[in-house]
């Protein structure tokens, strides 16, 4: 997961710093990666997590469309969640949010 959401902040990221951030409570654990990049338009965020889906051109962009789909199923067997803030010509963040279970 981790690596996925790195390499697409690098990748959309203009060159820009990137934060991770990563933090826990008694319920849950968490983990952020925020570039400052293209951002993301409302329209296709819906469609973010869907195979094979590109929001960039390829042309300008490698992939296939997959990464962030398998980060969402890798979360999703995990019973997380995974949050998307972004704002177009200012960057994203993506939110891993885990449930944290007794040992």
């Amino acid at each position: 997961m981790l690596q996925n959401l790195l390499s697409n902040a690098i990748k959309y990221g203009r060159g820009r710093p990137i934060e991770v951030r990563v933090g826990a409570d008694a319920s849950r654990a968490w983990l952020s990666v925020k570039d400052q990049g293209m951002g993301i338009p409302p329209e296709g965020r819906a469609r973010l997590f869907q195979r094979f889906e590109r929001l960039a051109s390829e042309r300008h962009y490698g992939g296939l469309g997959l990464g962030l789909w398998i980060v969402k199923q890798i979360v999703d067997a995990m019973e997380g969640r995974i949050l998307v803030e972004s704002v177009p010509g200012q960057g994203s963040t993506f939110t891993v949010e885990l449930p944290r279970h007794p040992a």
